[in-house]
């Protein structure tokens, strides 16, 4: 990893990222904007966050069960596919937008998505997601999973809610391992799923009907729940704030499953807050254009 105010790298290198998890409910997704293009990959949800590893013209956000947020250091993301689509996360009104928004000249925020993945599958790879030679520059990681795990057992993804658990606990043990520690991770639980909405969509694209419920998803979101209550590890407890609201029908698609633009803002509404805490101490990069120095720019701009 490079520093990109160290002239003596190579162009176009960066030594912090920050990787945050767009919101995709049906799959884990990592999803990734550099140089403003969104790159989209098939995953589970990671989020990571470094310091000091703001550059121009890259931010990346993502969408799942892991997330970090740096800024001179980098948010990354780890989580399904509700971040795997870049509309979902970063189109206009949505949550990784205004994340990304908010870090701005503080943070770089990076997302990865992969499409269908469950915390078993998300829990193999996150080694090659996050290596220990990036920790040093993360500031944030959300965990964002559950949504395909909590499919009925036969379906492919259906991940047990004791295995669940212990996924989510080996992930936050490597991330521990590799020197990022409980007080920079995130857990978001799963989001609530429009039972009828979903049958619908399940019928027209998959040939089956719906394969999950509500009565099982909130098991999944307590398990979420209940790891951070013996930790000291942030909660954004998705399922529940969802709940707690009249006609929450609406924070979701018309698939029943992924956020919409107000489910987005559900989500970056009590996620910017917890962030903002955690990230308020880094620096902001370069001075406002009010602060440079006219008669001595070079001063003002290279650090």
């Amino acid at each position: 990893m490079y520093n990109p105010f160290d002239n003596s790298r190579p162009a176009g290198t960066v030594r912090y990222r920050v990787y945050i998890p767009p919101h995709s409910l049906s799959t884990p997704t990592y999803r990734c904007l550099e140089s403003h293009v969104h790159r989209r990959l098939q995953a589970q949800s990671v989020g990571v966050c470094r310091r000091n590893a703001y550059r121009r013209g890259l931010g990346c956000t993502g969408d799942g069960t892991i997330d970090s947020v740096g800024g001179s250091h980098i948010p990354q993301a780890f989580r399904s596919s509700l971040r795997e689509t870049p509309s979902r996360s970063f189109g206009e009104g949505h949550w990784g937008a205004a994340l990304a928004d908010k870090l701005q000249r503080k943070c770089d925020v990076l997302s990865r998505g992969f499409a269908g993945y469950n915390s078993s599958w998300c829990s193999h790879i996150l080694p090659q997601i996050i290596t220990k030679e990036m920790a040093d520059n993360v500031a944030l990681v959300t965990l964002f999973f559950g949504t395909n795990d909590s499919v009925f057992e036969g379906f492919l993804q259906h991940v047990s809610l004791d295995k669940f658990k212990q996924n989510m606990k080996d992930m936050i043990h490597y991330l521990n391992s590799i020197g990022i520690g409980n007080e920079k991770i995130i857990i978001i639980s799963p989001p609530m799923v429009n039972e009828t909405a979903w049958d619908d969509e399940c019928k027209r694209s998959l040939g089956h009907p719906k394969n999950k419920t509500n009565e099982l998803t909130v098991k999944y979101a307590d398990v979420c729940c209940s790891i951070t209550k013996t930790t000291n590890i942030a909660l954004i407890d998705l399922f529940h704030l969802m709940s707690s609201q009249q006609n929450w029908e609406r924070f979701l698609l018309p698939d029943g499953i992924h956020l919409s633009v107000e489910g987005s803002k559900l989500l970056d509404q009590h996620l910017a807050d917890v962030v903002s805490e955690k990230t308020g101490h880094l620096p902001m990069k370069f001075p406002l254009w009010r602060e440079v120095d006219g008669m001595n720019i070079e001063k003002s701009l290279v650090e």
